[in-house]
């Protein structure tokens, strides 16, 4: 089931003109293999291991300069490749649930890969603008910028 609906997963995304780009020179069967050795690994994280986990493939795709909503909308396409699948198996008691929170875990934890970069930049332009503890914004020379916000 799973590897039905990896391979699902993949055939759609090769179609994908926004990702085509992302996946010139990359063995794609090496690469599915790989991430699909990840996701089952993952299952057995804890909690920590499975957000540290995700939280890196957001950052290694952010860096790659993949728009979120494209990583974002690749999960939800897995999901649906994984739900249709589930119609092979006998008994799906808790799976469909069970799928459901993984997809949503991995989503939150990778949306932190993709945020801290820039959650970074901003705490640095932050301290560049040099906030007052009060919350009045000062420029150089220690006037503050646009008068009162009150």
């Amino acid at each position: 089931m799973l590897h039905r609906a990896f391979d699902r997963f993949y055939e759609d995304l090769i179609k994908n003109a926004c990702v085509e780009e992302f996946l010139k020179g990359v063995d794609l069967v090496r690469l599915k293999q790989s991430q699909l050795s990840s996701f089952l690994e993952a299952d057995y994280d804890d909690d920590e291991a499975f957000f540290a986990r995700f939280k890196q493939l957001g950052l290694f795709h952010f860096k790659m300069g993949l728009p979120y909503v494209e990583y974002r909308g690749a999960f939800d396409r897995l999901y649906a490749f994984l739900i249709d699948e589930l119609e092979e198996v006998n008994d799906i008691t808790g799976l469909p649930d069970a799928i459901e929170l993984y997809i949503r875990r991995a989503i939150n934890a990778s949306a932190a890969g993709y945020l801290e970069p820039n959650l970074d930049n901003d705490q640095k332009t932050l301290e560049r603008q040099n906030y007052t503890p009060s919350g009045a914004l000062r420029q150089e020379g220690g006037a503050i910028a646009g008068g009162s916000f009150f």
